[in-house]
């Protein structure tokens, strides 16, 4: 029924929904992050065409119109006066991820004694930094509130109906049991329509009007006022014996709010309890067979609302790790998969690793000579139960990098619907390439710059390579995801393919030769 619905048109999304004598709803946003509204009048936004309400409250200023366009139009002749808020600027954000050593961390992985293997200092260290990034879904956020008998309903296109309903009751002030979601279809979430700001926007501008209002944000809302993902970064060093076995790696990141996130997340006391956030740290810990291994996450609570992205911690995570790998894998002139496989961890999910990797190995004709300006790299994963190995091809044309190939084995324990299993990868592949070689927000003056597309750009089909899935099945092992683990693998594989190519490490994304 619901593929029915999408292929002739029907299906309904949270910015199709619709009521009778619905009006729509737009708000004034603030022009930095943590800015404050102190002073709101309507100035002459009563008197402008369709006009029906202008909403102003405790540092909340809207405006209801027959018309959407109407409302936005409105909202320029209020009258807002806003204090405060954050002013940092890239160069301050990346500076305040920084840290020195572990006096403000919290260690979350440590086998054997990694502090006695480093007194004599590392063999090798690199540093990795993942940049904010919005979810560039099609479907901006949009909700429908109505008033029915005291009953708030509220259609629209979540991935967490249950955060919005209770959001919204504490918003206004009223019983779980008043408020009541029905979530549409999602035009793309990525873990943004986890986010439950326009809910709340809707019902507060209909409990004022007492009729339907309908709030769809723009796309410059979207990507300037949204939750982005977190910047990460990742310090790595490993200690390597004189006959040039791998003793220990030490693993050090930094990163801001995501399961900590400000009204989707724990609260913020939890933070005292837990130490590290587990989603912005999830994939940093190290799975490979190696005597001496630790992991300090760094907590950063940026001015900026971070959040949910796809992957969570374990796009930046994974990307650093796997780099890295290959990194020490050229240092002692190993190939990078026989490195893999000479440290798999014990047991059966190394089993499934290997399997994993002779995979791809035989699929990929693994160690082939390339052409001119074409490379190979490779990335492995495990993650949500899941087991990942990634080879991609990319071709380098001067400073501009193309994916042409990728092959990826996937063993989730068991594969109930390949061709379902087959899309979650290639989805990810795309988008992890997209935000790999393209996506990256920057902050000026407390406010992301980017307005829409024309300034954030995103992959085509054009870019798009060839891609091959191999779904592997483990016997008695519990089944596990596939909507996230292979996404931290793309950035790593390509990094390693283009070193390949060029001889130069991109540790930094989005990947730029230019940089270099």
């Amino acid at each position: 029924m619901y593929f029915k619905e999408k292929l002739t048109g029907r299906a309904v999304y949270g910015y199709d929904a619709r009521a009778e004598g619905m009006l729509y709803g737009a708000m004034a946003r603030p022009p930095r992050y943590q800015a404050t509204l102190t002073h709101a009048s309507e100035g002459t936004a009563k008197t402008l065409p369709g006009v029906v309400a202008v909403v102003i409250q405790e540092g909340f200023a809207g405006v209801v119109a027959t018309t959407r366009r109407q409302a936005y139009a409105a909202l320029d002749a209020l009258e807002l006066t806003w204090e405060g808020g954050s002013e940092m600027s890239q160069a301050e954000l990346e500076t305040f991820m920084r840290f020195d050593d572990r006096t403000d961390g919290v260690l979350i992985q440590r086998e054997g004694n990694p502090n006695e293997a480093f007194q004599a200092g590392a063999t090798l260290t690199a540093e990795y930094f993942t940049p904010m990034a919005v979810h560039a879904h099609l479907e901006p956020q949009a909700a429908l509130a109505e008033i029915v008998n005291g009953q708030y309903i509220i259609t629209t296109s979540t991935q967490s109906p249950e955060i919005s309903q209770q959001s919204v009751a504490k918003g206004l002030g009223i019983e779980v049991d008043q408020v009541q979601v029905i979530p549409t279809f999602i035009g793309g979430g990525f873990g943004r329509k986890t986010g439950t700001d326009v809910a709340l926007e809707a019902a507060r501008l209909a409990q004022v009007v007492n009729r339907p209002v309908h709030v769809g944000w723009n796309r410059t809302e979207e990507m300037r006022y949204g939750y982005r993902r977190p910047p990460t970064i990742n310090i790595l060093r490993a200690q390597l014996s004189e006959d040039n076995e791998l003793v220990a790696v030490d693993h050090m990141l930094s990163s801001s709010d995501t399961l900590f996130a400000e009204g989707i997340g724990l609260p913020r006391f939890s933070q005292n309890i837990l130490g590290a956030d587990p989603l912005s740290a999830s994939g940093s810990q190290l799975i490979y067979n190696i005597p001496h291994r630790a992991v300090t996450y760094h907590h950063r609570r940026l001015p900026i609302p971070t959040a949910y992205w796809r992957g969570l911690g374990s796009f930046a995570n994974t990307f650093a790790i796997e780099t890295f790998m290959d990194e020490i894998a050229h240092a002692i002139q190993v190939d990078p998969l026989e490195l893999r496989l000479r440290y798999l961890p014990q047991g059966e999910i190394g089993e499934r690793i290997k399997t994993a990797l002779e995979t791809i190995r035989q699929a990929s004709n693994w160690g082939q000579s390339m052409p001119s300006g074409m490379g190979r790299g490779l990335a492995i994963a495990y993650d949500r139960k899941t087991v990942v190995a990634l080879v991609m091809t990319v071709q380098v044309e001067g400073e501009k990098i193309q994916a042409r190939q990728a092959w990826c084995a996937i063993d989730p324990g068991l594969v109930v619907n390949p061709d379902g299993a087959a899309s979650q990868v290639q989805g990810q592949i795309v988008m992890g390439l997209s935000s790999a070689l393209m996506e990256e927000q920057v902050i000026e003056n407390g406010l992301a710059t980017d307005s829409n597309f024309n300034t954030y750009p995103l992959i085509t089909m054009r870019d798009t390579p060839t891609i091959e899935v191999f779904p592997l099945k483990s016997a008695d092992v519990p089944t596990g995801g596939l909507g996230e683990p292979v996404i931290g693998t793309v950035p790593a594989a390509v990094s390693n393919a283009v070193f390949a190519v060029t001889g130069q490490r991109l540790r930094r994304m989005p990947f730029n030769l230019a940089r270099l």
